[in-house]
């Protein structure tokens, strides 16, 4: 629903199709996976607080009268400066303002590109018709803030992995991560796991992604895959 850096937008459909009804995303992120089946039972998980308090603000906040009073914005423009704008709604548009960005922003670059920020289509508007579109789809979601490690849900689910890359996750606010320890978690999990990682990842035993040539967004790296139970 928001730009964010990492997004499987363009690869989702390259992966397995969850077998069950029930869809964990342990790193959330902006939950592409579990967004191409949102009407399956959904949990979020995710450690960095302006991401869980986007989603949690999607889940059970957002209504579509907020989005009319969002602005549209020009290169230089400062959000900081739009009144009556909450911090999640802020923190939210931040990250059109920063398109693919792991961190978002509040002013719209001077090297952005002026031609998506002014007509009909401007990154503002594709926000606002993202969330249109799918929010109602995703009012039964829930989302926990927490590590993947420190949630207890032990059950037979479909788990989309997709943790910040060994070599390009130091760009996120939140990115340490013990891979050994996050490799015996992946092998305990029920039911069926998916795994994203770049390719030349050791920490699983990794295959590359059959995506018809895509590449994702980690700096256009190839993409890998592990999964159990597909």
């Amino acid at each position: 629903m928001f730009s964010y850096f990492g997004t499987k937008s363009k690869l989702v459909n390259y992966y397995p199709e969850p077998k069950y009804p029930r869809i964990i995303e342990p790193f959330a992120g902006s939950a592409r996976y579990a967004l191409a089946y949102a009407d399956r039972q959904v949990t979020l998980i995710e450690r960095d607080p302006i991401i869980y308090g986007i989603w949690k603000y999607l889940i059970e906040d957002c209504e579509e009268e907020h989005l009319d009073r969002w602005p549209e914005l020009r290169v230089g423009d400062d959000l900081r400066n739009v009144r009556g704008l909450s911090t999640m709604e802020m923190n939210l548009l931040g990250f059109a303002v920063a398109r693919g960005s792991p961190l978002g922003n509040y002013t719209v670059s001077s090297r952005a590109d002026e031609s998506t920020w002014k007509g009909s289509n401007t990154e503002i508007q594709r926000l606002k018709n993202r969330i249109r579109k799918n929010l109602e789809r995703i009012r039964h979601w829930r989302v926990i803030l927490a590590s993947y490690n420190r949630v207890h849900i032990d059950v037979e689910a479909t788990w989309f992995v997709d943790p910040p890359y060994q070599r390009t996750g130091h760009r996120y606010r939140v990115s340490k991560i013990d891979y050994r320890r996050l490799d015996r978690w992946c092998r305990e999990r029920q039911g069926q796991v998916i795994v994203c990682e770049a390719q030349g990842a050791r920490w699983l035993p990794f295959r590359r992604l059959d995506a018809g040539g895509i590449k994702g967004s980690h700096n256009q790296c190839q993409e890998a895959i592990w999964t159990k139970g597909c």
